[in-house]
């Protein structure tokens, strides 16, 4: 632990014993990497051990390696502590071209093959190691890392919050749903803020501390834009969040909310404070109503695809929270955008509390959510009014 902390990204065995990772350290340590072995065939090594403090699996049967006697000396050997070497190069690829360690490790996690483990043990992660080949990202120089879709913020970003006149600082990754923190009200006064949800988004790159599609206020215009190439570029772990107050400051004095354009397209340049609190509002009663889970990128099939379908949902619902009388549109394109951007989990947690989606006049429906209620209407149920 002290020597992750020091800022060394830390990768470690398994063990050998055929047993639960957790009872062995420093396996069960869980800011290390903890790496158990499969044998050619994909099948988890009998003498691996496994668990939920198992993070993915890589080769370690019958590995040829270099050996100590002399400069030409090799030996063929199994064991976890082969595979964890195999992670341990792979990590090196993402570090030598820049990455940081929180950045390599993402990387790495992101990059693995998914349910390919046979017999990973029980409530084991079936992911399995990753490196790609000599023209993929992860070892092509000078990529830095594998970038993955979403305007977000940089997880080093530094949130401000002030509790009994002692100021801190805490950086984006290390927030948690229900911290307070600073940020501004509808009337841009300052006030302590509530987290609803924070999720990560894989790694991308930022300038400064936020992607040049995430949305930021702008003192001078007094609008919310996007933030732009604005900053020092680098290659980091992203994240995105929603505060239970519009405008969240961060520790340079920028104001920021949870929109981009992956939500509401990429021809969305800036957009005035007005329409900015509406939409921040909907998507609050949508995150309270049916949880944080929107603002993970595992919720989502793939952010190209999000891309396709939730400009139209950001779009309609400006339109029907301005006018109740407008909401058809917007129970049409959620219902293309649940039905086609998210995972069977996260469909499946959304159709729980969206049990009248279509149906904008009805309580269950996104329009009612959304609006807080103001266009239910019962008279114009089964009109052409929704």
């Amino acid at each position: 632990r002290n020597l992750h902390n020091s800022g060394v990204l830390t990768v470690v065995s398994a063990g050998n014993s055929g047993g639960n990772a957790c009872s062995n350290s420093p396996a069960r340590e869980k800011v290390v990497i903890t790496v158990g072995a499969i044998a050619s065939n994909d099948y988890r090594s009998k003498f691996s051990n496994y668990g939920p403090c198992v993070d993915l699996f890589a080769p370690g049967q019958k590995i040829t390696a270099a050996w100590n006697k002399n400069d030409s000396d090799r030996k063929t050997i199994s064991g976890t502590s082969m595979a964890s070497s195999h992670v341990c190069g792979a990590v090196a690829l993402q570090l030598q071209n820049g990455s940081s360690a929180r950045a390599a490790e993402a990387a790495i996690m992101n990059m693995t093959t998914k349910n390919k483990v046979r017999n990973a043990g029980f409530s084991s992660p079936n992911m399995l190691l990753y490196v790609g080949d000599e023209n993929s990202p992860s070892t092509r120089a000078p990529i830095h890392a594998p970038l993955s879709g979403g305007s977000c913020i940089s997880g080093d970003t530094g949130i401000l919050s002030k509790t009994n006149d002692t100021i801190a600082v805490t950086q984006v990754r290390d927030l948690l749903i229900g911290d307070r923190v600073n940020g501004f009200d509808s009337e841009m006064n300052p006030t302590s803020c509530k987290i609803e949800a924070i999720g990560s988004f894989g790694t991308g790159r930022v300038y400064g501390n936020y992607t040049p599609d995430h949305l930021v206020f702008n003192p001078d215009s007094r609008k919310v834009e996007r933030h732009g190439k604005s900053g020092a570029s680098s290659v980091i772990d992203k994240y995105d969040l929603i505060a239970d107050c519009p405008l969240v400051e961060d520790e340079s004095g920028m104001r920021f909310g949870p929109m981009d354009s992956d939500f509401c397209g990429e021809n969305l340049k800036t957009i005035s404070w007005k329409s900015y609190l509406l939409l921040h509002s909907a998507i609050l009663r949508v995150v309270r109503q049916s949880g944080a889970f929107w603002f993970k990128a595992s919720s989502y099939k793939d952010m190209a695809t999000v891309k396709l379908f939730a400009p139209r949902v950001c779009k309609n619902m400006l339109k029907c929270i301005k006018d109740n009388t407008k909401c058809y549109l917007l129970e049409k394109s959620s219902t293309n955008f649940i039905h086609n951007a998210l995972t069977d989990a996260a469909k499946s947690k959304t159709l729980e509390t969206f049990t009248n989606i279509g149906s904008c006049r009805e309580i269950g429906s996104v329009s009612a959510i959304v609006t807080g209620g103001q266009s239910v209407n019962g008279s114009l149920i089964g009109t052409d009014n929704c």
